[in-house]
């Protein structure tokens, strides 16, 4: 597909692309590829992080090089260093500990980075304004948002809608 072709997938409202390619590794052909590990329960190996695909029509276990949060964060520090240089509007909550005794080597904080996105305990035990965040007018805004009126994720995170965000305590 050209350029003039994704052009007019757009124009004309496509919803999706699909590409398929066959990948190499770093190495070249016939290298070596090492998928990430996790942290096994005590007394077992170390594991893969495995998913069931459905390949040659046949359901099959096979072990994931990569995982879509794992994505989800590339594409936000991206995200992050667009806006730090000017290159996108975009609204990027955030928390700034320079000022703050003990904790001025951690700087700031942005949503884009925190783990839980806003959601994150960084957010929820910082103070906006003199108030707990989750207790000042835009911490209850994202508290309250829900799938039926998202407003407040879209004016105070507009990118936890489309990578999501997990709130762990609420």
């Amino acid at each position: 597909m050209d350029y003039e072709e994704l052009r007019g997938a757009v124009a004309g409202g496509a919803v999706a692309l699909r590409v398929t390619q066959r990948l190499q590794p770093a190495e070249g052909r016939g290298g070596k590829v090492f998928p990430p590990t996790y942290a096994p329960p005590a007394g077992t190996r170390l594991r893969y992080a495995m998913e069931r695909r459905v390949v040659g029509g046949e359901e099959v276990d096979c072990v994931l090089l990569d995982s879509v949060a794992s994505q989800a964060n590339r594409m936000e520090l991206a995200l992050l260093d667009e806006w730090e240089r000017g290159a996108i509007p975009l609204v990027v909550a955030a928390v700034d500990f320079a000022g703050e005794e003990g904790l001025e080597d951690l700087g700031r904080i942005t949503a884009l980075e925190a783990p839980h996105r806003i959601a994150d305990a960084i957010f929820r035990d910082s103070l906006l304004d003199g108030t707990l965040f989750r207790l000042s007018d835009v911490g209850r805004a994202v508290t309250d948002a829900s799938p039926a009126n998202a407003s407040a994720l879209y004016t105070y995170h507009p990118t936890g809608l489309l990578f999501g965000m997990w709130d762990s305590t609420g």
